[in-house]
């Protein structure tokens, strides 16, 4: 049986590696300055959830998405 402690620090590690990425990877210069998203849920508390979709109204008809570390983006 592995001790709780050492199941712990295997799964803090493993999600700081999952955090950290590619650290030599830049980001690409073809995207729109912008928040930084949290994880999972992305922006969604930037916006403003009684009226959401005057939140959308404001910003262009863009959307992204994060998939590891790939960058998705959808134009409407």
């Amino acid at each position: 049986m592995v001790p709780i402690s050492i199941l712990f620090l295997f799964i803090l590690i493993m999600m700081l590696l999952f955090k950290m990425g590619n650290p030599w990877k830049k980001t690409s210069k073809d995207f729109p300055p912008g928040p930084r998203p949290l994880p999972v849920v992305g922006n969604l508390h930037i916006m403003d959830l009684k009226k959401p979709y005057q939140t959308m109204l404001e910003y262009p008809n863009m959307e992204a998405a994060w998939v590891k570390e790939s960058h998705f983006k959808a134009l409407r």
